[in-house]
């Protein structure tokens, strides 16, 4: 943080504990119905998350080219790189990269420590089934749709723009859509214990 921030010290106050919603993300890594060759595709991906010199590579780049290899697993990019993706994430796991400057010596360790003691929140898992009122999202964005951009702006003057806007909504099937939210939600919260 202090790196990025000017060499500028940060204080850092947590208001919670850590917790996860009970999921990982997913860096958008998948292999086409239609590939030519799956089976090859897939092993790129392991290595990718499993090699820890071609996930640099794509990364950062090239040793020497593109960066300057530090102390231990540290590297500094150079200055006139064009190769600075800063999107590690999104290559593969990060826990493979190497370190950047600023970055704490046990940045993947601890980030590991927080996966795995974090609370989980119980209501993380809840998804939505959006068939049953289709209609009425289609409907309700339709309506949105005419507004937002004029609210947002601040063209439309929010306290005269309400009440119409309101109507429209109702007219749209709001109400049904937010029964159907609240009944699911509320099934959900049963099913895990969560409410009698």
């Amino acid at each position: 943080m202090k790196a990025k921030n000017g060499g500028n010290d940060v204080i850092t106050v947590p208001l919670s504990d850590w917790f996860s919603n009970g999921y990982s993300a997913t860096t958008n890594q998948s292999i086409s119905r239609t590939a030519p060759n799956p089976e090859r595709a897939m092993m790129f991906l392991n290595l990718v998350n499993t090699d820890k010199e071609l996930y640099n590579l794509l990364c950062n780049g090239i040793a020497g080219e593109h960066y300057d290899k530090a102390d231990g697993e540290y590297i500094k990019a150079k200055a006139d790189s064009r190769y600075l993706p800063n999107m590690d994430w999104v290559f593969g796991s990060v826990f493979n990269s190497y370190l950047k400057e600023g970055q704490p010596e046990n940045v993947w360790e601890e980030t590991k420590k927080i996966n795995s003691d974090s609370e989980v929140n119980p209501v993380g898992a809840f998804k939505f089934n959006s068939e049953p009122v289709n209609t009425e999202i289609a409907n309700l964005n339709a309506v949105w749709g005419e507004y937002k951009r004029g609210l947002v702006t601040g063209t439309l003057d929010f306290e005269e723009t309400w009440p119409a806007l309101y109507g429209k909504l109702k007219e749209a099937g709001e109400e049904k859509y937010v029964a159907e939210v609240t009944k699911q939600f509320e099934q959900f919260l049963k099913d895990k214990g969560l409410k009698k």
